[in-house]
């Protein structure tokens, strides 16, 4: 039987639906993600690195939540718990924004840096780290001992004041059980480059993906070549104003219903309108 015009015009609507539903809806990034492998941290004395990102849920009012970072710093390429030489954390706010317009499949998140901490594992590399040159720690590195560093620069560990990069322009992408971030590291040899302004904001993703924490996948030990998770707790910065973070373009919220429900969903409700307007 030929279809009516009406069918027609209901399953044109309902696929028009399911591509801007598709387009305005960031990925929730709820949860734990971590290192799918431990990897060469580039530019640095051959040492190895294993991150997690841990995000809340998106307040419907502000449209972000509260995030940390944790970096764990390895001298092996096992990265195993007694090869960890040191561990940043970097606390905060964050809100997801429009999608990105250079990384398909991309969106971007803006972060408000809360607070940094270090702490190191031994006396030795303490000490190293405590003599590293335009490095201006408040004071030497004990082990086990965390370290406030929100507001020291140190080049050679990538440690930027808080007070000249109160922001970071980032993108993320989720793909399943699967998230992607931006890349800190770009160009050939790889240098790192900071993203504290909105022209800053990422173009090129990180060639190593996270996990999401208890999916069917676990973090791999081995090094792809070229341990434990630090145990993270809650940190909401009360001086944070979202209106600093909000991107140009937001006008979306992150829910896991509406994240669940994709245009092949629609579609196929459409299709079945359709077919009982044809019997």
């Amino acid at each position: 039987m030929t279809a009516s015009p009406l069918a027609l015009a209901v399953l044109l609507l309902a696929l028009a639906c399911a591509c801007t539903a598709q387009r305005s809806t960031p990925p929730n990034v709820q949860g734990r993600w971590d290192d799918r492998v431990c990897h060469l941290v580039p530019n640095s004395r051959q040492l190895y690195q294993r991150r997690t990102y841990v995000f809340s849920a998106v307040s419907p009012m502000t449209k972000g939540g509260t995030y940390e970072i944790s970096t764990s710093f390895f001298s092996r390429s096992a990265c195993e718990a007694r090869q960890e030489v040191y561990r940043t954390v970097v606390t905060g706010n964050f809100q997801l924004g429009s999608r990105s317009a250079n990384l398909e499949r991309f969106w971007k998140v803006d972060y408000a840096i809360g607070e940094k901490r270090m702490e190191v594992f031994s006396t030795q590399f303490g000490r190293e780290v405590s003599a590293l040159a335009g490095c201006d720690f408040p004071e030497e590195f004990v082990p086990n001992v965390v370290q406030d560093v929100t507001e020291v620069v140190c080049p050679e560990l990538n440690l930027i004041p808080k007070s000249d990069c109160p922001l970071e322009f980032d993108v993320a992408r989720r793909d399943k059980t699967t998230l992607w971030v931006g890349a800190s590291f770009q160009g050939q040899p790889p240098q790192y480059k900071s993203n504290c302004r909105k022209i800053d904001r990422h173009l090129e993703y990180d060639p190593y993906s996270f996990v999401q924490f208890g999916a069917e996948e676990e973090p791999m030990d081995e090094l792809i070549e070229d341990p434990e998770t630090f145990m993270l707790t809650n940190y909401v910065d009360p001086q944070f104003d979202p209106d600093e973070v909000l991107s140009d373009n937001i006008d979306t919220e992150v829910s896991s219903a509406a994240s669940a429900v994709g245009p092949s969903a629609l579609f196929a409700c459409a299709v079945a309108i359709a077919l009982r307007m044809f019997m």
